[in-house]
């Protein structure tokens, strides 16, 4: 479904949907930031993953460095 929809899209869908939180990948800052502040509008909580939108109002951002986590991922192969 996700190669059908922008990620501002498939935000959309999920605010009119009413769901109870979003957790997103954020690709276009700016637009992204206008979907998680019109969800915490809506008392939907954001959290961003891999990429963050700082100026948004998203209520927690997952980050991790790729390269450390790419190692300690080749230690089990």
């Amino acid at each position: 479904m996700s190669g059908e929809y922008s990620t501002e899209e498939l935000m959309e869908m999920a605010i009119a949907d009413r769901v109870d939180g979003i957790i997103v990948q954020v690709s276009d800052e700016e637009a992204v930031s206008a979907q998680i502040d019109k969800a915490e509008e809506q008392n939907i909580p954001v959290i961003t993953i891999r990429s963050d939108a700082p100026a948004s109002k998203r209520v927690s951002s997952v980050l991790y460095r790729l390269c450390k986590h790419g190692t300690s991922c080749s230690r089990y192969l």
